[in-house]
C-alpha cells in the first residue's frame, strides 16, 4: 500500500470546503465514495502482506494512516466545530457514518495484515464524530 498521493490529499482538502461553504452533506458522502474507491485500488495495485520486514511494516502503516488521515480530514473539514458551528445541521449524516465505516472496514484488513510484522498484540479503529478516523495499535 501506498497511500494518498500529495494531489489527491489537495483534491480532498479543496472539495471538503466547497462542500461546507455550501453546507452539502450529498458532496461530502461522495467525496467519502471516491476515497474508499482510492483506498481499493492502492490495496489492489500494492497488496498488503503479511509477510514483510519490519520496515516495509512501518511504511505500509504510514499508508493505512494516511489515507485514515485523508478521510478524517474530509469529515473534519465538514462537521467539525469552527466557532461558530459552520452549518445548521446536526451530527453527521447516516450515509456519512456508514461510509466512514466502510473505509474503516476496509482499512481493517491492512492493519491486519502488518501487526504481526509490528510485533503489536492488537490494534482499534474507531470512527467518532467529527473528527472521522482514529487507528492505535497495542505493543
Amino acid at each position: 500500500m501506498d497511500g494518498p498521493d500529495r494531489d489527491f490529499r489537495m483534491a480532498v482538502g479543496v472539495r471538503g470546503l466547497e462542500a461546507r461553504d455550501g453546507a452539502d452533506e450529498e458532496e461530502i458522502e461522495r467525496v467519502l465514495d471516491e476515497i474508499e474507491d482510492a483506498i481499493r485500488r492502492d490495496l489492489e495495485q500494492n497488496p498488503v502482506s503479511e509477510a514483510v520486514r519490519e520496515e516495509d511494516a512501518w511504511n505500509q502503516l504510514a499508508a493505512i494512516e494516511s489515507w485514515a488521515g485523508v478521510a478524517s480530514n474530509a469529515t473534519a473539514r465538514f462537521y467539525a466545530p469552527a466557532s461558530p458551528w459552520p452549518h445548521n445541521l446536526a451530527g453527521w449524516s447516516k450515509n456519512a457514518v456508514a461510509k466512514l465505516r466502510s473505509i474503516a472496514n476496509t482499512l481493517k484488513s491492512a492493519l491486519q495484515a502488518v501487526i504481526g510484522a509490528l510485533q503489536a498484540v492488537g490494534f482499534s479503529i474507531a470512527v467518532s464524530f467529527p473528527w472521522g478516523i482514529s487507528i492505535g495499535l497495542s505493543f
